[in-house]
């Protein structure tokens, strides 16, 4: 990776992969958005772990990564949404 701007574009390919996935997701309760980042915390700490009984494997990490970046800027947005919605 080259840096900020590389990371940020994965990130947004991310939530547009999730957005064609599974829609506008902005009406979740905040409790649900903290069990699917809690969920994809979890593979990153998988990643880490398998990694640590022999030699990292950063793709795999990379990829979890992202999608926990993308989950808390989804959730983010989505509670953007709710706070403008009377």
């Amino acid at each position: 990776m080259t840096g900020r701007a590389e990371i940020s574009f994965l990130i947004s390919a991310e939530l547009a992969r999730q957005d064609r996935k599974w829609g506008d997701q902005s009406a979740k309760p905040m409790l649900l958005w903290l069990a699917i980042l809690t969920e994809e915390v979890g593979e990153v700490a998988k990643a880490i772990l398998e990694g640590a009984e022999g030699t990292l494997d950063v793709e795999p990490l990379r990829r979890e990564l992202v999608q926990v970046a993308a989950v808390a800027v989804a959730a983010l947005e989505a509670l953007e949404k709710q706070e403008a919605t009377p």
